[in-house]
């Protein structure tokens, strides 16, 4: 009888603890008040948009992080350009308002020296700011030679010099004969508007707004960025030459390029020096007795050759030298 009521006291209690789990799970599984499917997915809907804000607001966070930091950087860049190039480029002062005085005449000495040597147009051009190189390099009859034309008439000259001289022409030997040749005028862009629209002048497809000029140059190889060192050279007027002036633009890590006009390609400059070349050359019993005065001339007619200029018309000499149309 005792085995009998305990077997009942377990299956009862074993009844009754089922019961309470059942219980417990159906009211889990049902709560008393139970959502509508509309409410459901207005619930999940509201989660689901909570969570695009978040991780939206996350990608903001980062997107401006980064163009913050990438802004940074560019100031960053720009600063340390621009102090390099006051590094590089000495600063004018009230005290010495062309410091680069020196080396901008050594431009025009190493330009001359160029000229008057034969097959030299890529050492030529390479004495012109960057865009323009990138120009006269890309255009129709660029070759890094003169053509046959033109070493013939430097050639002549070289004999001439030779004879009256005593060797050929070297500006080497003309000492430094650039020091009271010009004019200069030094200062920076963003600072010296004068000046820099001077500079800027020969610049026609300068574009300051797009990535590309019409050259299709990158537009930072017009040079012509705030902090940049630029120059004017106004060279002095002489029996055959007017006053030229003469744009120049500081390159890093330290050189002084001509900017020449927009106007000039490979072939105009061809044609300019022929014609400038021979015109001095047509001049040479009336050099003068001192050397250094006769290079001083040359120089003349060959800036007025790469600023597109034309001969003086008091001095045109012999010009029967029309470009035969297979010269380079």
């Amino acid at each position: 009888m005792k085995r009998i009521t305990k077997r009942m006291t377990y299956l009862m209690t074993a009844a009754m603890a089922i019961n309470g789990v059942g219980i417990g799970l159906a009211m889990a599984a049902d709560p008393s008040t139970p959502a509508s499917p509309a409410q459901t997915d207005n619930q999940m809907n509201h989660a689901r948009q909570n969570a695009n804000d978040a991780t939206n607001g996350a990608g903001a966070a980062v997107n401006n992080g980064a163009a913050a930091a990438g802004n940074a950087a560019e100031t960053t860049g720009d600063k340390v350009r621009t102090g390099a190039e006051h590094v590089a480029a000495g600063t004018p002062d009230a005290n010495n308002p062309a410091p680069d005085a020196k080396d901008i005449r050594k431009t025009f000495g190493s330009l001359t020296e160029d000229a008057l040597n034969k097959s030299n147009m890529r050492k030529l051009v390479d004495h012109f700011v960057d865009a323009d190189r990138n120009r006269i390099k890309n255009s129709d009859g660029y070759s890094e030679d003169f053509g046959s034309t033109l070493d013939g008439r430097i050639q002549q000259i070289n004999e001439a010099w030779k004879s009256k001289y005593g060797h050929d022409f070297d500006v080497k030997k003309a000492g430094d004969l650039y020091q009271n040749f010009a004019m200069i005028q030094q200062g920076e862009i963003g600072r010296d508007a004068a000046l820099a629209s001077q500079v800027e002048h020969n610049s026609q497809n300068a574009n300051m707004n797009d990535t590309k000029n019409a050259a299709g140059n990158d537009r930072k190889d017009e040079n012509l960025d705030r902090g940049r060192q630029v120059a004017e050279v106004t060279i002095r007027a002489s029996a055959n030459c007017p006053e030229c002036r003469v744009p120049m633009i500081h390159e890093l890590p330290d050189s002084w390029k001509i900017n020449v006009p927009d106007t000039l390609t490979a072939a105009k400059l061809r044609q300019n020096l022929l014609d400038h070349l021979t015109a001095f050359g047509d001049g040479s019993a009336n050099w003068p007795a001192d050397e250094g005065s006769a290079t001083l001339e040359a120089t003349r007619h060959v800036l007025m050759a790469v600023l597109d200029q034309p001969v003086s018309s008091g001095n045109t000499g012999n010009r029967n030298h029309a470009m035969p149309g297979s010269q380079k």
